[in-house]
């Protein structure tokens, strides 16, 4: 889980292919765009 990487093979049956790895960096470009918006 410390290690990022695009790599499917990292995940686990049943993992539903979702991972903090997968969704952090979608969470901190989310949460930039709302303060752009949010400061704009």
């Amino acid at each position: 889980m410390a290690v990022i990487t695009g790599s499917p093979s990292t995940h686990r049956a049943g993992d539903l292919n979702i991972t903090w790895t997968d969704v952090g960096p979608f969470l901190a470009l989310a949460a930039l765009l709302v303060a752009g918006f949010l400061i704009n």
